[in-house]
């Protein structure tokens, strides 16, 4: 048996399909969680049935939105057997206007009928069973996260739900219908104001907002760095130790366990960077980030949907450029996905704290957050000059918020744990191979480095970087990060011994030029992969190079200048 599951965003899809399943998808409190299918099996009194999680969608009638489109087609062409329909209790007449949509397919449908629990908070009571009986079709009332009403849905699953009785094909007549009906079956009390209205007075306010979101993210850079800390130089006395214990093994001891270990190293700053990210978003509170922006958004040609992949770059750029899908407007879709690539991902947090440690120490957390605020100053910059001169026109942004919930551990250990085994998984592959091409660079004709392969390679090209001091090994650094801007820490370990050796070949104003430039320079490839898939361009992608590079190049000289009269 197939069932799809069809919703708005956010209304509680994936945590159903947990609830119903016993899986571990990642659950949201954010827009733009699921940005592909899921699939998930689970058997019911012996059935087997799987279900398909869809992107969360408003409508299934714009083409143009690759969100809508996933969903339409996939109910189009594969014709489940069942829809799920899942509604947020809590904004009934604007989730009906999908549901009458979804009968037009001329599927059996169950409407689960969920959050009730948080309609409930805000005084609103809804009469399930006039409901089903108006649309005609099972009705079921749920809590996904606490398991209330699935054993319920499942036995409905089984019996296979019906059609539906009404049949509206256009948008105003529809319109109207979802309004009728939700005033029909629901009623509502006034209630005391609740701490989250209080809240929201307090984190949208129209002075207080942006101040406070900066005063988040600043707490959330002091976690990074300072909590983590004691791990790291854990981590880092366990590599040595295995170095030794390996030195007379050099591919193992100076490439394999010095390059992957000197990535490694930085693990518990980007768990705990993900741990950070992973309460803002389960709590409610990114979406009212999200809100808060949309104004500075609109001054750059973009709106307050593109800020959600922009945030969600902080953790990687490829999942975050697919959530891009969410956009309507295809312009801000599009330069949406040209900009991702300045913000700041996980990979380039290694770089960050190794630089800021060796040249800046005391003032870690403050330089390592002017990367990410410089990241993101280019981004919003690049996107206003693309929608000037290339992508004209203006978009839509429509935008409820999620209740306030308080973050169940669970939920922030699958959230942390699926981002932070991505960097792991990379460090048992792309960067474990590496490490073996590079020590084989570095010792192969020669194994004094100066005449290597990579010695070679790196005063070949570092005259390209002789304005900014950088010698062959940065240079060299940069060329092997394209692959993964993890690489380049992984290639100064292997070519200094340590890449605290660092310390000893820049200035201060040579290394904030150097961050700058790993900041913005290249996408890597995985990003490129993405960038050429969702634009569907090869023209783009060449152009997100291209750019990058000038704009690197430009900022980091200009950095490095002026931090010369500084420091």
């Amino acid at each position: 048996m197939k069932v799809a599951m069809v919703g708005n965003p956010n209304v509680g899809k994936t945590a159903l399909l947990n609830a119903i399943t016993g899986g571990d998808f990642i659950i949201g409190n954010f827009p733009g969680t699921t940005v592909e299918k899921k699939e998930g099996k689970g058997k019911i009194d012996g059935v087997e049935v799987e279900f398909i999680d869809l992107p969360g969608t408003y409508g299934l009638e714009d083409v143009s939105s690759p969100d809508e489109k996933i969903a339409r087609d996939y109910i189009l062409n594969e014709k489940p057997d069942l829809i799920l329909n899942v509604v947020d209790a809590s904004n009934l007449e604007r989730n009906l206007y999908l549901t009458l949509q979804l009968m037009e397919f001329g599927r059996p449908i169950i409407v689960a009928l969920n959050l009730v629990d948080e309609a409930k908070k805000k005084g609103i009571e809804i009469d399930s069973e006039k409901l089903g009986k108006i649309l005609g079709m099972p009705v079921v009332e749920t809590v996904a996260v606490e398991n209330i009403g699935v054993d319920e849905l499942k036995r409905k699953i089984l019996e296979g739900g019906k059609k539906g009785i009404i049949h509206v094909k256009t948008l105003e007549e529809r319109i109207e219908k979802a309004e009728e009906i939700a005033r029909k079956v629901t009623k509502k009390k006034v209630v005391a104001k609740s701490v989250g209205d209080m809240l929201d007075e307090v984190f949208t306010d129209k002075y207080l907002g942006i101040p406070i979101f900066f005063a988040f993210m600043w707490m959330a850079f002091r976690f990074t760095y300072d909590v983590a800390s004691p791990l790291v130089t854990l981590i880092d006395l366990v590599i040595t130790q295995l170095s030794e214990l390996f030195s007379a093994y050099p591919v193992i001891s100076d490439g394999v366990i010095t390059g992957v270990g000197s990535v490694l190293v930085f693990v518990p700053n980007i768990a705990f960077l993900f741990i950070a990210l992973a309460i803002l978003e389960l709590s409610g509170y990114m979406a009212r980030a999200v809100f808060i922006m949309d104004k500075t958004m609109e001054r750059f040609g973009l709106n307050g949907r593109s800020v959600v992949p922009l945030i969600m770059g902080f953790g990687c750029n490829v999942p975050a450029i697919m959530a891009a899908r969410a956009i309507e407007d295809k312009n801000a879709r599009i330069v949406t996905i040209l900009v991702n690539p300045f913000i700041s991902c996980s990979a380039r947090l290694p770089i960050y704290v190794l630089f800021a440690g060796a040249f800046f120490a005391g003032m870690e957390s403050a330089v390592i957050m002017a990367m990410y605020l410089l990241g993101v100053l280019v981004a919003l910059f690049s996107a206003l000059l693309l929608r000037k001169f290339v992508f004209k026109g203006e978009g839509q942004f429509i935008m409820e918020f999620p209740s306030y919930r308080f973050p169940r551990l669970k939920d922030v250990w699958l959230l942390t744990w699926n981002r932070t085994k991505h960097f792991l998984q990379k460090a048992g592959t792309v960067i474990f191979a590496m490490s073996i091409v590079i020590w084989f660079l570095t010792n192969y004709p020669s194994s004094e480095i100066r005449y290597s392969y990579a010695g070679m390679l790196g005063y070949f090209i570092q005259p390209i970087f002789a304005p900014m001091g950088w010698g062959w090994e940065l240079s060299l650094a940069l060329i092997m990060g394209f692959v993964a801007k993890e690489v380049v820490v992984e290639t100064l370990g292997i070519v200094l011994g340590n890449p605290a050796a660092i310390a000893g070949l820049l200035t201060p104003a040579q290394a904030l030029g150097f961050m700058v430039f790993t900041l913005l320079y290249m996408p890597c490839l995985a990003t490129l992969a993405a960038i050429k898939a969702e634009t569907e361009s090869w023209k783009w992608t060449i152009f997100a190079v291209s750019y990058g590079i000038l704009i690197a190049y430009t900022l980091a000289f200009i950095v490095t200048a002026l931090g010369g009269l500084i420091f």
